[in-house]
């Protein structure tokens, strides 16, 4: 059986979550970054603003 993987959520947008999304969204690692999230919702907006293509926040 194959199974194959549409996204990637992240959880944390700290100092590691941030170099993380970094390597997807550049595409050194994994599939699509497709959402991010933060207890600090500002942090997330933050972090989905500076990506390209941007990730939605959850």
């Amino acid at each position: 059986m194959s199974e194959e993987t549409e996204g990637i959520g992240l959880v944390g947008c700290g100092a590691i979550g941030t170099e993380i999304a970094g390597a997807i969204t550049r595409g050194e690692v994994g599939p699509e970054l497709i959402g991010i999230w933060d207890i600090d919702s500002a942090a997330a907006e933050k972090l989905a603003s500076s990506l390209t293509p941007r990730p939605g926040v959850v």
